[in-house]
Protein backbone atom coordinates (compact mmCIF):
# COMPACT_ATOMS: atom_id res chain seq x y z
CA UNK A 1 0.00 0.00 0.00
CA UNK A 2 2.70 2.08 1.09
CA UNK A 3 4.65 1.49 -2.39
CA UNK A 4 1.16 2.18 -4.21
CA UNK A 5 0.55 5.59 -2.95
CA UNK A 6 3.97 6.73 -3.29
CA UNK A 7 3.72 5.74 -7.37
CA UNK A 8 0.18 7.79 -7.30
CA UNK A 9 1.79 10.86 -5.46
CA UNK A 10 4.52 11.09 -8.17
CA UNK A 11 2.52 10.08 -11.15
CA UNK A 12 -0.10 12.83 -10.11
CA UNK A 13 2.44 15.57 -9.71
CA UNK A 14 1.65 16.27 -6.23
CA UNK A 15 5.40 15.97 -4.60
CA UNK A 16 7.80 15.20 -6.33
CA UNK A 17 9.65 11.99 -5.50
CA UNK A 18 13.26 13.00 -2.88
CA UNK A 19 16.28 11.99 -5.14
CA UNK A 20 17.84 9.46 -3.22
CA UNK A 21 20.92 7.27 -4.87
CA UNK A 22 19.42 4.74 -7.02
CA UNK A 23 21.62 1.52 -7.49
CA UNK A 24 20.40 -0.70 -10.41
CA UNK A 25 22.03 -3.95 -10.86
CA UNK A 26 21.32 -6.36 -14.47
CA UNK A 27 22.67 -9.50 -15.51
CA UNK A 28 24.39 -9.25 -19.06
CA UNK A 29 22.25 -11.96 -20.51
CA UNK A 30 19.07 -10.37 -18.44
CA UNK A 31 16.49 -9.81 -20.91
CA UNK A 32 15.46 -6.60 -19.08
CA UNK A 33 18.89 -5.34 -19.83
CA UNK A 34 17.90 -3.12 -22.82
CA UNK A 35 14.94 -1.37 -20.42
CA UNK A 36 17.57 -0.56 -17.28
CA UNK A 37 19.79 1.10 -19.63
CA UNK A 38 17.31 4.17 -21.06
CA UNK A 39 15.38 3.87 -17.49
CA UNK A 40 19.15 4.56 -15.66
CA UNK A 41 19.60 7.54 -17.95
CA UNK A 42 16.54 8.19 -17.68
CA UNK A 43 16.73 9.04 -13.81
CA UNK A 44 20.70 10.62 -14.31
CA UNK A 45 18.85 13.33 -16.89
CA UNK A 46 16.27 14.25 -13.95
CA UNK A 47 18.74 14.60 -11.22
CA UNK A 48 18.61 11.57 -9.70
CA UNK A 49 22.03 9.96 -8.51
CA UNK A 50 21.86 6.26 -10.36
CA UNK A 51 24.56 4.12 -10.98
CA UNK A 52 23.39 0.91 -12.91
CA UNK A 53 25.65 -2.00 -12.49
CA UNK A 54 26.05 -4.68 -15.30
CA UNK A 55 27.21 -7.89 -14.29
CA UNK A 56 27.85 -11.44 -16.33
CA UNK A 57 24.63 -14.09 -15.40
CA UNK A 58 21.42 -13.67 -15.39
CA UNK A 59 17.93 -12.94 -13.06
CA UNK A 60 19.00 -15.49 -10.35
CA UNK A 61 20.32 -16.06 -6.96
CA UNK A 62 24.01 -15.71 -7.67
CA UNK A 63 24.10 -12.80 -9.38
CA UNK A 64 21.90 -11.22 -7.34
CA UNK A 65 23.87 -12.34 -4.07
CA UNK A 66 27.55 -10.97 -5.77
CA UNK A 67 25.60 -7.74 -6.91
CA UNK A 68 24.96 -7.31 -2.94
CA UNK A 69 27.93 -8.29 -1.79
CA UNK A 70 29.47 -5.70 -4.01
CA UNK A 71 26.98 -3.28 -4.41
CA UNK A 72 25.08 -2.76 -1.27
CA UNK A 73 28.01 -0.90 0.68
CA UNK A 74 28.84 1.40 -2.37
CA UNK A 75 25.12 2.38 -1.90
CA UNK A 76 24.52 2.88 1.76
CA UNK A 77 27.80 5.36 1.33
CA UNK A 78 26.16 7.38 -1.39
CA UNK A 79 23.26 7.36 1.00
CA UNK A 80 25.03 8.54 3.94
CA UNK A 81 26.98 11.39 2.34
CA UNK A 82 23.37 12.14 0.73
CA UNK A 83 22.24 12.62 4.26
CA UNK A 84 24.93 14.50 5.42
CA UNK A 85 24.55 17.29 3.00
Amino acid sequence: AQVHRFVDRVLAGRRPPPRVPVTMTCGLAEQNLGNNRPVAGALAAGGWDVRLVEHPGEHDWDAWRLSLREELPRLLRRVERTRLR
